[in-house]
C-alpha cells in the first residue's frame, strides 16, 4: 500500500487512492500521520473526506499540505504543530471557520482558503503571527469582515478576497506596504480606505462589481486598477489629505452619495453568451494536475482586428495583462488562437520535454521543449538567431525543476500551446481572424483563471475592439439570466460581443469546469444575455 515506509517524503493522492485511506466515518487513517518525515502531502478530489484527526500535528516536517475538493468542514487546532509549513491549500472544501491556532504556523508563505464557507476570522492565540505570509486567498467565501490584524499578515504580496460579502476594507490594509496585487472584486464595498495610498508597490487592484459611491474613484479603478493602479493610489492620497475617504456618511453638495447613484445609466455594452458546443470540448488529462492544474477556455466573437492599429492594441492588451494582473505570468498565462486553425477536440495534458514538440510563435519549424528551453537559456542580444527567444527567456524560471511540461494539444496531436512560454505559430491570431479561442492557465487557482478571463473580455469591450449592433448572430431562443432589465431592441450603436462557452471535461467525460458560468462576467454596466443562438 502507500504507507509502507516512513522515509517517504512526498505523498500525492487523488480520488480512489485517497478513499483507501479512509474509514467508514470519513476519517483519514491515523497510520498516515506516522510518516513523520513527510515533506509534501496532497489529498484531493474525494468527497468522502469529512474531517482530519488531531494527529495531523504529528507531521512536523511537513512543508506543503494540500487538502482540496473534499467535504472537509473544519481544521484541527493541532495544525499549529506544523511549524515548518510553507504552503497550505485547503481550497474547495466546506470549511466554516479558521482555527485560532493558525498563526502559530509562523513560516507559512502561501495560504489558500478559497471556495469554502468561512464567514469570520476569529481571534487568534497570542504569540503568533503570519509574518512570512506572501499570498492569501480567501475568495468565494462568506466573509463580511476582513480582520487582517488577527492574522498579523502584513508582509503580503497578494491578497485575494473576491466574491465575499465585505461592505468595507479595514484601515490596516494600508500596512500592506509590500503588496503587489489586491483583488476585492464582487463584494459590497462602497468606499476604499484612504490608507491604501500607502500600498505604493501595488501593481494590480481589482475592485470590479462593488457599489463604489465615489464616481471618480470608480472610474479610476475601472480604467487603471488592473494594470496601472498608481492613479488610484494618488487619488486616495489626495482624499486622505482632505480628510475624506474612510469617513462614513459624508454628504456631497447635491445630497447623499446614495442619491448620486440612484439612477443607473443604460448598459454600455451587451455580451451574449452562447451555450457550449459539445464538438469543441477540452479534455483534461490527469497528467497535468500536479504540473499546471488550472485552465479555463472560451471562444470570443464580434470583434474586428482588420485595422492594423486595432490589432496592435489587441496584442498590447495581452502584454499589459501579463505584466499586471498576471504578475509576469506567475499568477496566470493568457493564450489566444485563431479558432479556424484549431482541430477539436483539444486535450490539456503534460508531456516530457522530449515528447512535447511545438512550432513556437515566430518560428518556421517544429522543435522539442528540450530544444526550446536550451535556446532560451543561452539566448543573448548578440545574434539574430536569438531574437525570437529574448522575449520568452524571462519566463523560463517558471518551469524550473519541472519533469513534465503542460501543453494544449489538438485532434491531430499538434501542440498548440505550451504555457507559460508560447503558443503555436500555426494558430496565431492575425488581422484576418474572425473568432478567437482563448485559454487561461494557472498553477495558482481556478479562480485566478476566471478572474483573468473576465478581465480580458471586459477590456475587449472597453477597448473598441468590438463591432456595433448586428454581429452576424441571430437570436433563436433566449434564456435570459441577466441581472439587469431585458432590452428587446438594442440600439445599433451599442457595443456587442459574443462569448461561446467552453467545457473542460475529465478523461471519463465528466464536466470539470465551464466558462463563462453564471458567476462569471459580472462586469459593471454591461448587460449579460445568456441563451442559444444561431451561428451564421
Amino acid at each position: 500500500m502507500f504507507l509502507q515506509s516512513s522515509s517517504k517524503h512526498e505523498l500525492l493522492l487523488q480520488e480512489a487512492d485517497v478513499e483507501k485511506l479512509l474509514d467508514e466515518d470519513g476519517d483519514v487513517s491515523k497510520d498516515l500521520f506516522s510518516l513523520t518525515n513527510l515533506k509534501v502531502l496532497s489529498l484531493t478530489n474525494s468527497e468522502k473526506i469529512l474531517r482530519l484527526p488531531t494527529e495531523i500535528g504529528n507531521l512536523k516536517s511537513l512543508l506543503s499540505l494540500t487538502i482540496s475538493k473534499t467535504k472537509l468542514k473544519s481544521i484541527p487546532e493541532t495544525i499549529s504543530s506544523l511549524v515548518e509549513l510553507r504552503s497550505l491549500d485547503l481550497s474547495f472544501n466546506e470549511i466554516l471557520t479558521v482555527p485560532s491556532t493558525l498563526t502559530q504556523c509562523r513560516r507559512l508563505q502561501n495560504l489558500n482558503l478559497s471556495h469554502n464557507r468561512i464567514s469570520v476570522i476569529p481571534p487568534m492565540e497570542t504569540g503568533g503571527g503570519l509574518d512570512e505570509l506572501r499570498q492569501l486567498d480567501l475568495a468565494h467565501n462568506a466573509l463580511s469582515d476582513l480582520s487582517l490584524n488577527r492574522l498579523e499578515a502584513f508582509g503580503l504580496h497578494e491578497l485575494v478576497v473576491s466574491f465575499n460579502v465585505l461592505t468595507s476594507l479595514p484601515v490596516e490594509i494600508g500596512r500592506l506596504t509590500n503588496v503587489r496585487r489586491v483583488d476585492v472584486s464582487s463584494n459590497r464595498i462602497e468606499r476604499l480606505p484612504t490608507e491604501m495610498a500607502s500600498c505604493t508597490k501595488l501593481k494590480c487592484l481589482l475592485v470590479e462589481n462593488n457599489p463604489i459611491r465615489d464616481r471618480r474613484l470608480a472610474k479610476l479603478v475601472a480604467s487603471h486598477g488592473a494594470t496601472k493602479p498608481k492613479a488610484v493610489l494618488e487619488y486616495l492620497a489626495v482624499q486622505e489629505k482632505k480628510g475624506g475617504g474612510s469617513k462614513k456618511g459624508k454628504k456631497s453638495k447635491g445630497g447623499t452619495a446614495a442619491a448620486e447613484t440612484a439612477s443607473l445609466p443604460p448598459p454600455r455594452a451587451v455580451i451574449s453568451v452562447l451555450l457550449a458546443d459539445s464538438t469543441k470540448e477540452i479534455e483534461y488529462s490527469g497528467t497535468v494536475s500536479g504540473v499546471r492544474a488550472h485552465i479555463v477556455c472560451a471562444i470570443v466573437k464580434g470583434f474586428d482586428l482588420s485595422d492594423s492599429e486595432v490589432f496592435r492594441r489587441f496584442i498590447s492588451l495581452q502584454t499589459d495583462l501579463h505584466d499586471g494582473v498576471c504578475e509576469k505570468r506567475r499568477v496566470a498565462t493568457i493564450a489566444t488562437h485563431d479558432l479556424a486553425a484549431l482541430r477539436f477536440p483539444l486535450s490539456y495534458e503534460a508531456r516530457s520535454s522530449d515528447q512535447l514538440q511545438i512550432q513556437p510563435l515566430g518560428h518556421s519549424s517544429v522543435i522539442t521543449a528540450t530544444e526550446l528551453v536550451r535556446n532560451l537559456s543561452s539566448a543573448t542580444r548578440k545574434t539574430d538567431h536569438d531574437l525570437p527567444y529574448l522575449g520568452l527567456k524571462k519566463y523560463l524560471s517558471l518551469l524550473a525543476g519541472a519533469d513534465l511540461y503542460p501543453c494544449l494539444v489538438d485532434d491531430d496531436d499538434n501542440v498548440v500551446s505550451f504555457p507559460p512560454l508560447t503558443n503555436c505559430e500555426k494558430t496565431k491570431v492575425t488581422e484576418e481572424t474572425e473568432a478567437i479561442f482563448v485559454e487561461v492557465t494557472s498553477s495558482k487557482s481556478l479562480a485566478s483563471c476566471r478572474m483573468v478571463m473576465d478581465l480580458l473580455i471586459s477590456k475587449l469591450v472597453d477597448g473598441d475592439f468590438t463591432h456595433r449592433g448586428d454581429t452576424g448572430e441571430e437570436e433563436e431562443e433566449e434564456e435570459e439570466e441577466s441581472d439587469g432589465e431585458k432590452e428587446s431592441d438594442m440600439k445599433s450603436s451599442t457595443k456587442q460581443l459574443y462569448v461561446e462557452q467552453c467545457r473542460i471535461v475529465t478523461e471519463t467525460g465528466k464536466t470539470r469546469n465551464i466558462y463563462p458560468s453564471r458567476e462569471d462576467l459580472l462586469i459593471d454596466n454591461v448587460q449579460i444575455v445568456r441563451g442559444r443562438f444561431k451561428k451564421h
